[in-house]
């Protein structure tokens, strides 16, 4: 079975061919009436204006033209939104933005990441699967609507939404991470012992190093700066979510810094679907997935797009 996958905006321009189709089908000149001034052979000021007021609504007949195109129109646009959807057996939505992330400039590389992990699976399972693009805020409402079967979400499988929804394992893996020198040996966290490490104000790298009373905690605004302290050696490290830290330390601090533990929270991307909907469809993204990883596809797509590799733990 063949491999399918097409967003809206193709759906988009064959609707807009056949509006062009129709418009230049059903083109016309509106004409106004004529209006008789006995023998003048010049037509008065007032004629010409009223003409010009009258040539600028359709007549009768082209209004009916319009009604027929506009309800041609419609037709096409269901019977594509029909037959796009019935070609797939599974669709599954997302947010190109990837508001739940904030990671500017990297949206194009979880996109495109997150697609073409979508088909590649789709290509193993012998599944139709579409790709569709939603906002950040009718995401969820696609789902519960029944307007997609899957969603992509940053959602964690806490015990009171398993019972709403089903979960796949973590495809893309986005908790925070400890930055340290480049030139240092890689250590958990539990041998920092007395050690200075930055994280930022009001982000879960508080909750992180909780678990470590040893380590003495610096609070700063901004990452770069926690990072430029990091190189000074005023710090001993920083915890950083793994896109923000993998970006920073292959860009602007790189071979000064490194990534030295893999992410230390199960945060991260899933599919997400209705809880009886469709339960089949986590089972086969989940061993796609597997299989992904066991031939090295996987990892190629993830050093492709700059992006860390999940682990279940």
């Amino acid at each position: 079975m063949c491999v399918l996958f097409r967003a809206y905006t193709e759906r988009d321009s064959k609707i807009g061919f056949w509006l062009r189709w129709l418009r230049c089908k059903f083109s016309f000149v509106a004409r106004a009436p004529v209006i008789s001034r006995g023998s003048h052979n010049g037509r008065s000021l007032q004629e010409k204006n009223l003409r010009g007021l009258l040539a600028k609504f359709p007549t009768f007949e082209s209004r009916s033209v319009y009604r027929f195109a506009i309800a041609i129109a419609g037709c096409l646009f269901f019977f594509s939104c029909s037959s796009s959807k019935a070609s797939y057996d599974y669709t599954i939505a997302f947010d190109p933005e990837w508001y739940a992330l904030s990671v500017p400039g990297r949206e194009a590389a979880l996109t495109a990441f997150t697609t073409e992990l979508i088909m590649e699976i789709s290509k193993l399972e012998k599944v139709n699967i579409g790709v569709y693009e939603r906002s950040w805020s009718n995401l969820m409402y696609a789902l519960q609507e029944g307007e997609c079967d899957a969603i992509c979400s940053s959602l964690q499988p806490y015990l009171f939404y398993e019972k709403l929804y089903r979960f796949s394992n973590l495809y893309l893996m986005t908790g925070p991470v400890l930055v340290t020198l480049a030139k240092f040996p890689d250590k958990s966290l539990e041998k920092f012992n007395g050690d200075i490490i930055g994280i930022q104000r009001d982000s879960n790298g508080v909750l992180v190093l909780e678990k470590y009373p040893s380590i003495i905690q610096r609070t700063y605004d901004s990452i770069p700066q926690a990072l430029i302290d990091t190189t000074k050696s005023e710090i001993d490290g920083a915890i950083v979510d793994i896109l923000s830290a993998q970006a920073y330390t292959s860009d602007l601090f790189q071979g000064q810094l490194k990534v030295a533990t893999p992410p230390l929270t199960q945060e991260g991307f899933r599919i997400l679907s209705m809880k009886n909907h469709k339960p089949e469809l986590i089972r086969i993204f989940d061993r796609g997935l597997a299989r992904l990883k066991s031939n090295g596809t996987y990892a190629t797509l993830a050093k492709k797009w700059r992006l860390t590799e999940s682990v279940e733990k």
